[in-house]
């Protein structure tokens, strides 16, 4: 009897285990209010300037700074919006249209979030324009994603960044002086 109700008690603990919420946010700052303003673009452009192409987002979240990791296996494209009908990018947004789980972090309680847009190469290390925000704290969404029947995620709680100033990457001065030397001495051991 004993080990019946041991048996019990184990499976019910990890059926509860198993349906435990996690804390989510959706990957989206797609955002207008009931205007169609958009309220949290990644970066504006000024007026009449050219769009710079494919700009790429990578979301990093955590329990606090020292924990960020990517929350999206791969970076995420931005789509540019054209609020003034010129043709040209005024605002770019993304909106992977999923949640994203944020370990250690209370379900529903604060996330600390930042993050990285590039544009001109794959990677945010490769990229020579690019730009970070500063870390920020925000609520995120309680979500059950094992109870049955399976739950929508939520949708309330999107990532509502900071914009994002990207600056193009210009090597040192010593770099430049440093090749130019290299090259100078292969000019003239080759003379002699």
């Amino acid at each position: 009897m004993k080990k019946s109700v041991l048996f019990t008690a184990l499976m019910a603990g990890s059926v509860v285990g198993s349906m435990a919420a996690v804390s989510v946010v959706k990957l989206d700052n797609y955002v207008s209010d009931n205007a169609g303003v958009y309220t949290s673009p990644i970066f504006y452009l000024a007026p009449g300037t050219q769009a710079p192409g494919d700009v790429y987002v990578e979301v990093w979240g955590g329990k606090d700074a020292s924990s960020l990791a990517n929350l999206w296996a791969q970076p995420i494209k931005a789509t540019f919006e054209d609020t003034t009908g010129d043709g040209q990018a005024d605002m770019y947004l993304f909106d992977v249209g999923k949640v994203a789980e944020l370990a250690g972090v209370v379900a529903g309680g604060d996330a600390t979030f930042k993050l990285r847009a590039w544009t001109g190469a794959t990677t945010f290390d490769t990229a020579a324009t690019r730009g970070e925000s500063a870390t920020w704290v925000q609520k995120t969404a309680s979500w059950d994603k094992d109870a049955l029947p399976q739950p929508t995620p939520p949708t309330d709680v999107q990532v509502m960044n900071p914009a994002v100033t990207m600056t193009e990457i210009v090597p040192e001065p010593t770099t430049i002086a440093l090749a130019l030397i290299g090259g100078a001495a292969l000019f003239l051991r080759r003379r002699q």
